[in-house]
């Protein structure tokens, strides 16, 4: 027996031949056979020859309805975002599926796969990526999830950043594609998909990509008090409220003194 001559690609699966009684065996135990027509070929020789044979073409028929196969890869797409920024400098990042966490903390494996940085108002003229002065990553898997991770940032200028409304001073986590994922330890198998209707399989870690490439949120105006400026701002600003009230009480001391009237105190308050 062998494959038919162009239809090398429709040989029964199914057929096998049985020596000790010189018969062909038709065992299909799958559905996928169902509703098909496969195709072989019987070669008969003369024993002592090598030339002289005679080939018997055969065709098989299974009954029933078919049924196809999917060959598309049942893609799982991973996708993360940048979920929200603080005016204090925090910020939180969500993938859509639960992913291995344990692998993004190990080895630092989280900065080799995404790259960070923002751009500031004046891109557009200095095409400019600038680095954070720092990233720390406080939760991996907020409360359990396995999706959630919320981070702290560290800037040069905080005090320079989401000033204007019109334009925007943005955040970016962008896939690293020089980096290579281990699917097996960073995906888990998530998502059910329809590829196996009758057993509704969940999709492995083999077939679960990021696809991702990159993520970005507005800065909003900062007031992180932790950069040694705005901590000198902070405390100039909370001594100054000091030194406002005691000059409004010496005015109103040395006005009643003198017993000329109020108004300039008044006029003082207005204007602050």
């Amino acid at each position: 027996m062998s494959e038919m001559e162009g239809q090398e690609t429709k040989y029964p699966p199914f057929l096998a031949y049985i020596n000790s009684t010189n018969t062909l065996s038709f065992r299909p135990v799958d559905k996928w056979t169902q509703g098909h027509t496969y195709f072989f070929q019987i070669v008969i020789k003369e024993r002592n020859s090598v030339s002289v044979l005679y080939k018997y073409y055969c065709t098989v028929k299974i009954e029933g309805d078919p049924y196809f196969k999917n060959e598309t890869t049942p893609w799982v797409n991973v996708l993360y975002s940048v979920d929200w920024i603080s005016d204090d400098s925090h910020g939180s990042m969500k993938f859509s599926e639960p992913v291995n966490m344990d692998y993004l903390r190990q080895n630092d494996n989280f900065y080799k796969m995404f790259d960070i940085y923002y751009q500031d108002i004046n891109y557009r003229t200095n095409k400019e990526n600038w680095k954070l002065r720092n990233f720390v990553v406080d939760e991996w898997g907020w409360q359990g999830d396995e999706m959630t991770i919320n981070f702290t940032m560290t800037w040069d200028k905080p005090y320079m950043l989401g000033l204007l409304l019109k334009k925007s001073d943005k955040l970016f986590i962008d896939q690293n594609k020089n980096f290579t994922i281990d699917k097996e330890k960073f995906f888990k198998n998530t998502t059910k998909y329809g590829d196996d209707r009758d057993n509704d399989t969940y999709g492995n870690a083999t077939i679960h990509r990021l696809w991702t490439n990159s993520s970005s949120r507005r800065i909003e105006m900062q007031f992180d008090y932790r950069n040694p400026n705005m901590k000198l701002y902070r405390r100039v600003a909370y001594n100054m409220y000091w030194v406002m009230i005691a000059l409004i009480l010496t005015q109103f001391l040395l006005l009643l003194w003198r017993g000329v009237g109020l108004l300039p105190v008044w006029i003082l308050i207005e204007y602050l």
